[in-house]
This record gives structure tokens, sequence and C-alpha cells, in this order.
């Protein structure tokens, strides 16, 4: 037994042929492309013409080439081809078993489709197994007697061994279009053929076809007749060269195999055409989304534009003041404003990472009752004295896991939303709740109405509910709608970026958490912002975060020249000594000639040469216990392939920052 290759469907047919060998029953399986696959050992007992030369991938032609060598007379192996085409047609198009004699043994055949296009033909010995040659040969088969001919169904035909016709039945004359059965009784086929053809178009090659053709005794095979008809032959000869046909007719057959491939042409042309106008779609679709990315661009660029003018007014009014008055009383105060300028800057770019989900959040067990606390005086500058903000807190408020930072960035940006809904002021209350959501749960229709929560749904399980309400003019439902999309703002050009909801929703969804919107005309409008709620204490600072760092050698690289001289001047403020580098070639350099840092600072993207990642494990190889500092903006994937040996700290950071980050690398704390 051999196969072709190692395939799924192999095995089971490789336990097919040895069963099959057992029962002494011959196999072979040919691919969709008409290429041997597997055969088993009593193929080649019953065809022992392919012993030693049938291989996998072999041609099903060659294979019914050495077949018929060693059965058709000089005479017919003229007709070699034709034998071997009748052979394919016959593999084919077989749907019913039939009988053959090879090597004085008479054999049924029968061909069985397999799901991937194969096709299996098992051979069944009609008498003695593989190990005999006795067999039931020509001379045993039950001879047809002439008054038995019309009693047969299909078209029957009995020619002596001249081709004169001896009888043939009814349904004979109607396929050929007989008067009477007895018309046909001693004339020659060929001639009879020729006589109800003549002048008809197709007659001549259907006279050949049925008369002249040398076919393999007993298969059946095909032939078109004149006028689009279709008959399936069978024919077999006695041992005194009596010859046995039975003719079918299967027009109908062959005019429904034709209109089954013409469908699956036209469904093929069709899916083609499907495909074609889908890819046309896809593209129309994404020419419209780069068309709308184009709009969101420049409502960003405008948006983003307005925010930034307005710091770096504040940041380069408060330069010139502390340049033109440096012993001014005031300035701390101003002091305070640019650090404020700077903080808003930051947040404005939160605003932005959270909308693109690249926002890097580090979420803990926060105590959300103090957070909203110690916001109030924030709250109460920026939304100023005419509005009147106020703090309901349950008798136990919730803990939530969530990013304080990127929190108290959302619950900012709501208040300047509220603020800004009430131009001659009003009430801004924030409160704390919680909520169970269960497996499946029903809401009713809320009065003002509220808009769907984000997708996709939120898991079964508690969840602390923030709630930010103002006593405004509401939205319409049309605003409502629309008030979660990016960029959308209706602030005009008087300012917004349009990012303050959509950073709310960034955060919710990060968070495992949603948002939910209740707004109407006149009836002002509240955010419910849902975070997972967790039971226990907020989470504790580390038993030394306040414990002082002892100065530091640490070795600093930053592409970017000006953020690196200003960080380079904060640590060495913080009483560190800093050793700066551009890149990270020049960091490995200072390493190799024999540079030993307590820290290695670096940025993670320094193109075009080595990023963060590739400097900190280059270093690591001569020293593997030094501790990394990375000092990114954007959340960094590659940092999840790295150890404990480093951690990530966000741009702008600082001083207490910088300071927090070194007291957990070299104090062996995790950045919580």
């Amino acid at each position: 037994m051999a196969e072709a290759g190692v395939e799924a469907t192999v095995v089971p047919l490789a336990e097919l042929a040895r069963l099959l060998d057992s029962m002494g029953l011959a196999m072979c399986v040919f691919d969709a492309r008409h290429r041997t696959r597997l055969w088993n050992d009593s193929f080649l007992c019953y065809f022992p013409e392919h012993a030693g030369h049938v291989y996998p991938g072999e041609p099903y032609a060659e294979n019914l080439r050495r077949f018929y060598a060693t059965r058709l007379s000089e005479a017919e192996a003229a007709h070699m081809d034709r034998h071997i085409a009748d052979g394919i047609l016959r593999h084919e198009r077989q749907s019913w078993p039939f009988e053959f004699v090879h090597r004085g043994r008479r054999l049924r055949v029968a061909v069985l489709p397999m799901l991937d296009g194969s096709r299996l033909r098992v051979w069944v010995p009609l008498g003695a197994g593989p190990g005999g040659e006795a067999g039931l040969t020509e001379e045993h088969l039950p001879e047809l007697r002439q008054d038995e001919v019309p009693l047969i169904a299909d078209g029957a035909m009995v020619r002596d061994e001249n081709d004169r016709i001896l009888s043939v039945n009814n349904r004979f004359a109607a396929i050929y279009g007989l008067d009477h059965a007895t018309d046909a009784q001693g004339q020659d086929f060929r001639t009879l053929v020729e006589a109800l053809w003549a002048g008809r178009p197709g007659a001549a090659e259907a006279r050949v076809a049925l008369t002249d053709n040398p076919r393999f005794e007993g298969a059946p095979f095909e032939v078109p007749l004149p006028g689009d008809r279709w008959v399936r032959v069978s024919e077999r000869r006695t041992q005194d060269g009596i010859g046995i046909s039975v003719h079918v007719d299967v027009t109908d057959l062959v005019r429904l195999e034709r209109a089954a491939a013409a469908a699956q042409l036209r469904s093929a042309a069709l899916a083609a055409s499907l495909k074609a106008e889908m890819e046309e779609r896809r593209r129309t679709e994404a020419a419209l989304q780069r068309s709308q990315r184009a709009e969101a661009i420049g409502q960003l660029t405008g948006g983003v534009a307005h925010d930034f003018n307005n710091l770096f007014a504040v940041i380069q009014a408060g330069l010139d003041l502390l340049e033109a008055t440096p012993e001014d009383a005031r300035r701390p105060g101003r002091m305070a404003m640019l650090r404020d300028a700077v903080a808003r800057g930051a947040a404005l770019t939160g605003q932005l990472l959270a909308f693109s989900r690249r926002q890097p959040l580090e979420p803990r067990a926060v105590a959300l009752a103090p957070l909203l606390e110690g916001m109030l005086p924030l709250l109460g500058t920026t939304c100023g004295s005419a509005v009147e903000i106020t703090l309901d807190l349950p008798p136990d408020p919730p803990v939530a896991l969530v990013d304080p930072t990127q929190l108290e960035f959302v619950v900012l940006n709501l208040a300047v939303n509220a603020r800004d809904a009430m131009p001659e002021g009003g009430r801004l209350m924030l409160s704390l709740g919680t909520e169970t959501l269960a497996a499946r749960k029903e809401e009713g229709a809320p009065a003002p109405p509220l808009s769907p929560p984000l997708s996709p749904p939120l898991s079964p399980g508690r969840y602390a509910v923030l709630t930010v309400r103002d006593t405004g003019i509401g939205m319409s439902e049309a605003v409502r709608s629309r008030a979660l999309e990016p960029f959308f703002t209706t602030k005009g050009d008087s300012g917004g970026s349009g990012l303050g909801l959509s950073q709310t929703q960034g955060l919710a969804r990060q968070s495992g958490g949603m948002v939910r919107l209740e707004s109407a005309p006149g009836q002002g409008t509240a955010v419910h912002l849902l975070l997972p709620a967790i039971t226990g204490p907020a989470q504790p600072r580390p038993p030394d975060a306040e414990k002082p760092v002892r100065k530091l050698r640490l070795l600093l690289v930053e592409d970017e020249a000006s953020v690196r001289m200003m960080l380079a001047d904060l640590l060495a403020a913080l009483g560190h000594s800093v050793t700066s580098a551009p890149d990270g070639t020049t960091a490995l350099g200072l390493l190799a000639e024999g540079l030993a840092p307590d820290v290695l600072i670096t940025d993670m993207r320094m193109p075009p040469g080595l990023s963060g990642p590739e400097l900190a494990r280059a270093a690591w190889r001569d020293r593997p216990d030094l501790p990394v500092l990375f000092v990114s903006r954007h959340a960094e994937p590659e940092l999840e392939q790295l150890d404990g040996r480093s951690l990530l700290l966000r741009k702008p950071c600082r001083p207490d920052d910088l300071q927090q980050a070194l007291r957990r690398l070299v104090c062996g704390h995790p950045l919580s």
C-alpha cells in the first residue's frame, strides 16, 4: 500500500484500505485532478500490470494506458486514446456499478465521490478472491434469450457476430425512431443507423460513436444523437460472439447537467460580480472614511489649536512677567499659573490619547469620595463664583478600579462643560452611588431620556456610579445622540476640541465601565460614569514612599536636546549626578568605557537609532541588574515583554514623579 503525501484525510483512507484488503476488495483513490493518490494491496493483486509502476500523483490516463495495454488487440490498440478518453469520462460520470472481466476474473466496479473532490474506486470480485484465478468467466454468463428482450425496461438489442440485428424491444425502437421493433430484425446495425439519420446534423458522428469505435466491454458510454439527444450504451459479447446491449435515454439527465453547469457558471459570474461590487463598495467606504477622517482632523486641528494657543499665551505671558519682574511678590502665584497651564496641556494630550485608546492607564483601587473632595477647590476656581458646587456622598462611598489621574481629567472636563452650559450661573452637583447589574438587566424608559449605554454591554456585577449633573440649558435629542462622538462640539469658534465626552467614553471603556448621558432641553444634563467597584480599602501607598533617595549616578538618554537638557537640570537639582547621551549608541559607548550608573533613564522612541527597550536589553547583557526608567507619553506594548527591572514614567513628569520612580527602582517597589 502506498499513499501520496500526508493529509488530514489520508489516515482514515489508509485504515479503509487495510479493511478492504482484509475483505479481498481492491481500492484506489484519485484526486480531483485525476491523479493517483492511494491504493491497497488487493488493487495490485487484481491489476498486476500496475505493480512497480503506479506512484502517488500519477495521472489516471497513464493508469488506464497500462490497463488497456494488457487487454486490447493490435487493431484495438490503435484506438488507445479513445479508450483512455472514454475511461476518464466514465470515471468522472459513473453513477452506478458495472461489471467486466479482467485476467479471468469478473469484477464489479463502483465509484464513490468524496467531499474534497477525490473519487474512490472499489472493485468487488464476483467469484474467487485475490488468491484464486478461477473466478466467474464469460462462459458462465447466463445467455439472454431473444424472447426475453421485450421484457427489459430500457432499450435492448441483440446482434450476431456480424452485427446483424437479431432482436430489439419497443423501448429501443422509440429511442432510435423505428415504427416497430420488428423493423430492425435482420438489418445491419450500421446500415440501420445511417438510414434512420440520413442527412441530419450529427448523424455521422453518432454512427461512428455507436458502431465503429471499439469500447471497453461492459463499460457504459454516452453517445450524442441527432436532435440534441443522448443515449448511454453498455454492451457485452458472449463466447460465441453474440452482442447484447442496453440503451438508456439520458437526454433529460444530460440537459439537467447542462442546466446545472450553466447555473454554476452564472453563479460564478454572479459571485465575481458581487465580489467586484463589494470591492468597489469597500473602496467607496474607504474613500468616505478618509474624507470623514480629514473632516475630523480639521475639527481636531481647530479645537486643539485654540486650546493650545490659550495655554501658550498663558505660559508666554507668565515667562515675560517673571523675566521683567524677578523680585515681584506675585512670583509664586505666576509660577502656579504656569504649572496649571502645563497641567492643562498634559490633560489635553491625555484627551487625544484617550480618544485614540493609546492612553496608558494605571488602574488601582481608588476611594472616590476623597478624590472628589480634593478636587473641589480646583473645580471652584474653574467654574467661577456664579456656579454653586455641591457634593453628595453616601454613608459608605464606593471604591472603584480606575486610573485616578485620568478620572480627575474627566471630572474637570465635565465641570468645564457644565460651566459652559450655564452662562448665567447655576448648580454643579457631584454625587456617588453604586449599581448592581444582573445578568439580564431590564431597563425602563427613563424621563428625561437617557442615551443608550456604550457597547459592548457590561458584565454582571457591582459598579460605582459617579454623576456630574448641572442645571444648564440641556441638550436636544439630536445633540444628545451625537454628544459622545469625537470632535463633536456645540461651542463653535468660542473654543473646545470636542474631545471632553470622548475622553470620558475612552476612560470608561478602558476601565471596564460605561457612560450614560441624561439630558433634555431646559432640564440640564447628567453624565453617569459607571466604573467597576471593588470591596476593601483603597490601595495604600508603599511603606517607603516618602523614604529619601540617596544621591544616584544616572545615565540619561534622550534624543530631543531641549528635553534632555531640562531633565538633566531637574535631576541635578534633586541632588543626582547626571551623564547625558543623545542616543542609544552613545549610551552603550559610555557603558563600554566603564560608566557605572545606578539607574538608566531613557526615552522609549528615538528614531532612527536604538529604541529604549533595545537599549535596555543591550545594557542588560553586561549589567543584568541595572534598573531602567522609561519615560514616554504613550502606551508601550514592548514593555509587556520586559521584566521587573524597569518602570514607565509618563511625560510630562514633575520632580516628585521622578523622585518617586527612582525610589521605587532602587528600593524595589513596583509601579502601582
